[in-house]
């Protein structure tokens, strides 16, 4: 079942045209930040994270380092998956 999403990439990236590269940045901190350290907070943070991945498509610099975060992560999960 794939994640429904609420809401229009095109309209999210309005926040960072207004906010810029740094306060994207700020957003994404301060939801590490509300992060409370359970299992339930960790995928509600993943859920945070997931648009705020969709807000960088305002910028290719941010999309670049977002996308590199996604690489990384997947490599990882294939990793554990195969065993090591």
């Amino acid at each position: 079942m794939a994640i429904h999403k609420n809401y229009k990439i095109a309209e999210l990236r309005k926040f960072g045209d207004k906010f810029g590269r740094e306060g994207v940045a700020l957003e994404v901190i301060e939801a590490i930040n509300e992060f409370d350290g359970s299992y339930k907070g960790a995928m509600e943070l993943c859920g945070k994270l997931l648009v705020m991945g969709d807000v960088s498509t305002f910028d290719e610099y941010w999309q670049e380092q977002v996308e590199q975060g996604v690489g990384k992560q997947a490599l990882r999960v294939q990793q554990l998956i195969a065993g090591g």
